[in-house]
């Protein structure tokens, strides 16, 4: 075993997430039940997770097991750690998700009161997890927010001087109803 204290290279999080549920049932079968896995890989995983660690974190009389002070210790922290990294891969997939957001949308504040209400309205009726940042601000600063990648999409009026294909910018009118407004929207990485 390793020194108590070295965490050392090689502990991962899959043991570590094992090390809760083994120790909420006391009992190897049943932590591999709750956590869909065989019976010797939570031996395996606890096995590392100890040789990692320096240290038994179980006393195992019979056929169970019991959070000996080590592993008293270690679930204050993994439950923590464990709950973290939950709530980091949640959010990452939520940010990564392309139809839920967040849209990091510009528009000019006379536009705010009416019109980009309802277009988030009308998109959420689509996309109910969509979520939205949104910026007001002049119609250059709002080229140049684009540009520079601190929001995805514009809404906008006049076209802005700089919008060029080379630069990786896509605009289009919307339509006859409103022939004066431009939507640009700036693919991801451009910029």
């Amino acid at each position: 075993m390793a020194s108590p204290g070295c965490l050392g290279p090689g502990l991962g999080d899959g043991d570590l997430r094992v090390f809760p549920a083994v120790a909420q049932t006391e009992h190897v079968t049943a932590a591999a039940g709750r956590l869909h896995l065989s019976q010797p890989t939570i031996t395996r995983s606890l096995g590392r997770l100890e040789h990692q660690l320096g240290v038994q974190l179980f006393d195992r009389p019979g056929h169970r097991v019991r959070l000996n002070e080590f592993g008293r210790v270690l679930i204050r922290f993994a439950e923590r750690i464990v709950g973290q990294l939950d709530a980091a891969e949640g959010e990452l997939a939520r940010l990564s998700d392309p139809h839920a957001g967040p849209v990091r949308v510009g528009f000019l504040p006379s536009l705010g009161t009416w019109l980009v209400p309802d277009l988030i309205r009308s998109f959420r009726d689509l996309e109910p997890g969509a979520q939205f940042v949104l910026r007001q601000a002049t119609a250059e600063n709002l080229a140049d927010m684009l540009y520079q990648g601190d929001i995805d999409l514009t809404i906008t009026s006049p076209k802005p001087r700089w919008t060029n294909p080379q630069t990786g910018m896509y605009s289009s009118t919307n339509g006859s109803a409103w022939p004066f407004l431009l939507i640009i929207a700036s693919p991801t990485g451009a910029g």
